[in-house]
Formats: C-alpha cells, structure tokens, sequence
C-alpha cells in the first residue's frame, strides 16, 4: 500500500531561521529566560520552550509564567482555551454582531465598488430586513458613505458571463444574527466552515461551564479576564446564542437565497453551496440546549422574517417550524432530480451512473469565478492566466480542447465553460485547490464526490432524527439510505495498491480523468456511519500500516501535466520532476524542498494531523499540508469504529500542530504543515500567506482538547 509520509525536520520562521521569533526548541539552561512547554515536542525531538527575553505576543506575554516552566495541560487550560473563548464573542476577534454593518460588509477579497460603498443586499420583500437596514443607517450617518442597501429581485436571474450580472459583483447578503468568521481575509459566514464553528462555539460553552473559574482573553484589551460562576453562565449564554443564530442565519438563507446555504453571504456566492452539514449543525444546538438549560434559554430570531402566525418558544417548535422545513429545502437542492435552481431544465447535482444516483457539487455559476477575476488578494488574479498557460503548455491534459480553446473559450483566458464549471465545483467542494481532480481540477465535474455523498447520507440521517424529535414520520426513506449506503460501499470502495479506502466515482461517460486519488475524504464514510462494522478493520489498518520509505529524499514524476506518484515497489522510489519539464527525470529536482524522511503512514505518532494527501502538487489541499475537516472526520470516524487509539494519535498530532505554532507566534491559523507545524506551507495554488483566526482550526482543537480530557 502506498502511505502518507511524514518527516522530522527543524523548526523555520517566516524569514527563514531554525527558530520561530520567540520559541525554541533546545533545552534552557538553569540562568535562560526561555519557559518550558513540558511535554510539547517539536518535529526535531526537542521540547518547545518560549524566550520571555524576547517581546512576546500578549496573550503568551499575559497567560505564561514568569520563569520555569509549564505542562502542556496548563499551557492548553491557562493560553489556549481562554485565547479561543475570546475570539469568538469579540469584535475585535471573529465575531461580526449584527449592529455592526460597516465591518462585516468589509470584503477582503475581491476590490471595492467603483463608487466606494459597500452593498448590502436583502431579500425581495424583505420588510423587516429592509426596516432593519435603514434604521442602522439612520442610526449611524456615517454609514452612508460607504454603504448601500439593495433590494434583491423577486425572481433571481439566471447566471451569466456578463461582468455586470449581479453574481459578478461585490456585495454582502443581510442577515439577521450575529455571527463568527473563519478569520484572516474571510470576512464573511461560510457554509461549511459555520458548521465546525458552530461546534465549537458549543464545546467553549461546556468549557466554560465545566470551569467556571477560567478565564477568557479580551482582545480588544490585551488582557485575560477572570470568570466567577455567574459571569460564566453569561459568557456560555452568549456562545450558544451566537451558535443558535449562526444555524438561524444558515435557515434564513435557504428559506431566502435559493433553497441553499451559499459558499458565504456574499452575493457573488450564491450560485453554489458548500458541504451540506446544516441538519448536523442544527442537531448539535438541540442537543446542547438539553445538556445545558439554564445556559439555552430559548431566543426566537426567524419570526420576523417568516411571518409565521405561531413563532416558536420552545427548542421542538423550533425544530419542527423553522429547522426541518429549511434543511428538507437544502436537502432537494442536492438530492431531489425535479429541484431546480435559476430555471434549469433538471437538477445538476443529480447523476446517474452504472445503475446508480449519485449527487455532485454542480454550482450553477457561469464563467469565471468573480473572487478570482476581481480578486484583491496577490496572486490569485492571475491564477486564471496560469491556468491557460498550463494547458498551452501540457496538451494532453486538455483532451480535444475542452478546458482550453483560444478560437471559442472565453474572450480573456481562452477557458471554457466545461473548465470553469469544475472551477467552480472544486470551489463548491470546499477542498479548494488540489490535484484530485487533475492538476488544475479540471474533471472536478465528471465525479460524485465520496465526501458529498457520505455527508448527505448523514444528512438524512440528521432529519430523521430531528423527525423523530418532533413526532413525524422519517424525512428520508430507508430504501433511500440503502441504496446510497450500497453505492458508497461497493463503487466507491477501492482496493487498489494504496488501498483499502474510499474514492470519488467518476460519473461522466467518455471522460479521460484518472482515478483513484487517495485523499483525506476517504474518512467521510467512516464518520457518517455509512462503512459497515464488517469494513471498520479494513479501513483503519490501511491507514495505520506503516511502509518504509527506503531512501532518504523524496521525489515526485510529472507525466503528461499531471502529478502522479511513481511507485517502484523493489526501492519505494517516489519521483517528480518540475512542471516545465515533465519528461526528463533526470532533471528533478522538485518544486519544492525534499525532506528526509522516517518510516511512517498516514496515521502515526510523528504526524502533526493528518495530511490532506499523498501529492505535493503546490495545490493547499494537498500534501504536507493538514486541515481541521479531515481531523475531525478521522477521529470521529475512528471513534464510532471503537479504534479509540487511532483517533487519539489524530487528535494527538493536531493538538499539538496548534499549540507549536501558537507557542510561536500566539495566534492560531487555516492550516499547519503536517511536517513541521512551524514551517511555511508550500503553497504555489491558494493562500501561502496564514491567514489568522482560525475559525474551524480552534474548533477541531477544542473537540480535540475536550476528547482528550473527559
């Protein structure tokens, strides 16, 4: 089988130095300044220590002790937990409150309007939304100058090209709660992104009433903030509200932007969705409000909105009313063949292969993505130009001209439409960018995701319990799950050298895309319980097997464009060469640094998380780099499989991912090197640059942390 490697290799700053500005890794002496991490180990070996000697970020500055040293345990309860706590019921941190329009309509992707104003669009016949906006501005003289408020129009028109289509254009989507950003240039509610958010949001709230006598970081004061038992029921309350009203934010927009939850609430998304774990997030709010009463009180937020005769007032009403009617909408939008969007003919995210119904992200934009042509961001402006020259220069990635045709592609790149509707997918995946689909993603369309599939699979099973909740009958038919759980477990079960795991199915006749691709959704299955007990041992022994690496660098072969593993079984030898001379192994070098490497796998103790997959593309979703999601479904995944060891050497490796790098720098990020949590990802296609915050990265963490310690 082929297994994600993992080195061991120093520590580097951003300007490149063997050590981060104030961490180090070697052992203080009994007169050093540096406070010791006990039991916080770096990828060299060696404990993490912090140089007090050295100016340090404030939150290490106000949580670490003066001198000596401090366990792990506390370094989590005494800096991380209480810096986390923070962010999220902060302004200055990830929270946007509702009041404050002029921060959350701030776009840090794309360039601002011609005319200097942000828009803010709210629903046709939106009264309340509409009395809403205009008493702010009334409120508020100075918003008026860079903002304005639009009305959407009753009917959405279709998608276009046109730069000047609605879906082309800058612009925030109203809604009516506060809610929590992921952070960095994300300046928006997400889809997907929510839902881990959501989650820990909820896992602060237990924190906090479990250890009433914690603390919280105020970062708009730089200070930490000391709870008593009553101050800790208030903050609780709020982290569930906020939680509750970003799940109501998620209804609203089904219920008003198209039966969907957009990427973000940001108008240029509203022609795609993201992973579908709306009625997972939902499930997550009802359950803590049981658990936790006196920290839930109910609050009704849709009512205004809906015009509903009889508002609910209790968490049931909620479900039933408000909840299960939108996530059965979102749930159509993705399974039901005769849902349509925008005046389609049929469903596009509805396919049938080898006998079988398979769903797809299928965004219905057309075109280029706007946050990429009208991008603010460095170098993802050009990313469409690289793409071109990419297929100008690898033909036989473009087979009979279907991504690339300077005669009839678009009148600026040359692209096609087919190419720019798997941009887009890949986009709407959430896995944006990797090599999965073709080292642009350019057959991003011709599959049925195995992730997709899996969450919708638990998706059913989400509303079927929410049914049941409130005295329905089930939402989802059981010959359904069946057929699904069937597809999932005999098509998209691969067996292959690499194997056993779970791939994409690719669903489009004729198309040449290569297959399988071992990647992180490969745990989808396993955490949406649709692998069966039977299959649990398979599974995780394919991911916990090692295989030694017998060579000391570690290379990667390019064939015609695309980045392939060349596996030669008698040496273990993995080549690549660099894109501009795919042919000649004799050049590799590589694009990126080679590291040495230790025998490993995809799941071991020198992990710092999981790696997204086995190919170093330069795509971010790719190898070494690890993500929160594919944590989270892993261990949880391998917790329903009773492999309990599995996922804590998981949580284990993202643990401490975070913590090195919050050690470093005292902030958290997107994502970590799975090599060296303080070593500069290796990005050529998304955000090299860290982006701070992290939303779903502090979330994974505190389910992570909270695993680890009840």
């Amino acid at each position: 089988m082929i297994v994600m490697v993992v080195a061991v290799a120093g520590c580097t700053s951003d300007n490149g130095d063997s050590s981060p500005s104030a961490t180090s890794t070697s052992s203080p002496s009994a007169t050093s300044t540096a406070i010791t991490i006990e039991g916080l180990v770096g990828a060299d070996g060696a404990t993490i220590s912090v140089d007090r000697a050295k100016k340090l970020p404030d939150i290490l500055d106000a949580c670490l002790p003066a001198s000596g040293q401090i366990s792990v345990d506390d370094f989590r309860s005494d800096c991380l937990m209480p810096y986390i706590n923070g962010l999220w019921v902060s302004s200055e941190g990830l929270l946007r409150p509702h009041a404050q329009l002029a921060e959350a309509a701030k776009d840090w992707l794309v360039k601002k309007p011609e005319d200097g104003k942000w828009p803010i669009y709210y629903p046709a016949n939106g009264k309340a939304a509409r009395q809403d906006l205009t008493k702010q501005l009334a409120d508020n003289s100075g918003l008026k100058s860079t903002i304005r408020i639009a009305e959407l129009p009753k009917k959405l028109p279709k998608p276009s090209a046109d730069p000047q289509s609605i879906y082309n254009q800058a612009g925030l989507m109203y809604l009516p709660n506060d809610y929590v950003v992921p952070g960095g240039i994300f300046n928006e509610q997400y889809g997907w992104d929510s839902f881990f958010i959501i989650m820990g949001l909820l896992r602060s709230a237990e924190w906090v009433l479990e250890n009433r006598d914690s603390t919280y970081w105020d970062p708009a004061k730089s200070q930490l903030v000391q709870l008593d038992d009553d101050a800790a029921v208030k903050l609780a309350q709020e982290l569930f509200a906020i939680a509750k009203g970003m799940t109501d934010n998620h209804a609203f927009m089904i219920d008003f932007y198209g039966g969907l939850v957009p990427n973000a609430n940001r108008i240029y998304y509203l022609t795609r969705s993201q992973p579908p774990l709306f009625a997972h997030e939902a499930n997550l709010v009802y359950e803590f409000a049981e658990r936790y009463p006196d920290a839930a009180p109910y609050q009704e937020t849709l009512a205004p909105y809906l015009k509903l005769d009889d508002p609910p007032t209790n968490y049931e009403e909620w479900i039933e009313r408000e909840i299960l009617p939108a996530a059965k909408k979102y749930f159509d939008y993705y399974t039901d063949p005769k849902t349509t969007t925008f005046g389609a003919p049929k469903n596009p995210r509805v396919a049938k292969s080898g006998g079988r119904t398979w769903y797809q992200y299928s965004p219905d934009g057309v075109g280029p993505a706007p946050e990429i042509v009208n991008s603010q961001v460095p170098g993802n402006a050009n990313l469409y130009k690289q793409y071109a020259a990419y297929f100008t220069q690898f033909p036989k990635s473009n087979p009979r001209n279907r991504f690339y045709d300077p005669d009839s592609g678009d009148p600026v790149y040359g692209l096609t439409q087919d190419f720019y509707l798997a941009d887009r997918t890949v986009r709407a995946s959430g896995y944006d960018l990797s090599g999965r689909y073709g080292e642009v993603g350019q057959y991003a369309a011709d599959f049925a995701p195995v992730d997709l599939n899996s969450l919708l699979f638990q998706m059913a099973q989400d509303m079927n319990t929410m049914a049941e909740t409130v005295g329905q009958s089930p939402s989802v038919d059981k010959q359904w799950l069946d057929d699904l759980s069937a597809g999932i477990n005999t098509d998209m079960w691969v067996t292959d050298a690499a194997g056993p795991y779970y791939s994409d199915r690719l669903v489009r006749k004729g198309s040449t895309a290569k297959q399988p691709y071992l990647y992180g959704t490969t745990f989808a299955p396993l955490w949406s319980g649709v692998v069966p007990d039977s299959r649990w041992g398979e599974l995780t022994d394919s991911v916990e097997t090692p295989e030694e690496i017998k060579q000391n660098q570690v290379f990667y072969i390019t064939r015609n464009g695309e980045i392939e593993p060349d596996v030669e079984r008698a040496t273990g030898e993995l080549k690549t060469c660099k894109l501009s001379d795919p042919d000649n192994p004799g050049s590799c070098s590589g694009r990126f640094t080679t590291q040495s490497l230790s025998e490993s796998a995809l799941i071991a103790d020198s992990n710092f998380g999981i790696p997204t997959s086995l190919r170093a593309t330069g795509n971010q979703w790719d190898f070494s780099n690890a993500w929160a999601p594919v944590q989270l479904f892993a261990a949880q995944g391998f917790r329903e499989a009773n492999r309990g060891d599995l996922a804590d050497q998981v949580d284990t490796g993202w643990l401490n991912a975070v913590e090195i790098g919050f050690a470093s720098s005292g902030t958290i990020i997107e994502k970590y090197s799975s090599l060296n949590p303080v070593q500069d990802v290796q990005v050529t296609s998304g955000y090299s640059k860290p982006q701070v915050g992290f939303g779903w990265t502090n979330a994974v963490y505190l389910e992570a942390f909270l695993e680890n310690t009840q």
